[in-house]
């Protein structure tokens, strides 16, 4: 199952209300809050970075990845996505990163987190 108008529609009530936990398999799964996002095309979803978090370093190599979304006031729909993240810097992407530092503003971004996603799960809500 891909992202559907639906899914994309409960990405962003979390990101306006919540946040999206990501979760990055490495030495040791791994967890991330992400506040802001952008949609990018039918599977990919940008997250900006501050290094402060330390996910530069978890994603210097892409890795799989997973995160939860889910309809609170509508009834706890939940979808899990699963896929692959990497991180990107200025010197790979300079518009994504650009275009983070606006979807975050105030905020010191220093990279992009891009999550490309390969299944989405209707799963039971957290």
């Amino acid at each position: 199952m891909r992202m559907t108008e639906r899914v994309k529609e409960i990405i962003e009530m979390n990101l306006a209300g919540h946040y999206i936990p990501l979760i990055v398999q490495a030495d040791r799964p791994r967890a991330f809050p992400m506040y802001f996002a952008r949609i990018i095309g039918e599977d990919v979803i940008a997250f900006p970075a501050t290094g402060a978090t330390g996910i530069a370093k978890v994603l210097e190599t892409a890795r799989p990845a997973w995160a939860l979304v889910a309809d609170r006031a509508g009834g706890y729909e939940a979808y899990l996505l699963e896929g692959n993240a990497r991180y990107a810097t200025d010197e790979l992407d300079y518009q994504l990163v650009a275009e983070m530092r606006n979807e975050a503003p105030g905020f010191p971004i220093h990279g992009a987190v891009v999550f490309r996603v390969e299944t989405v799960y209707l799963t039971p809500p957290p």
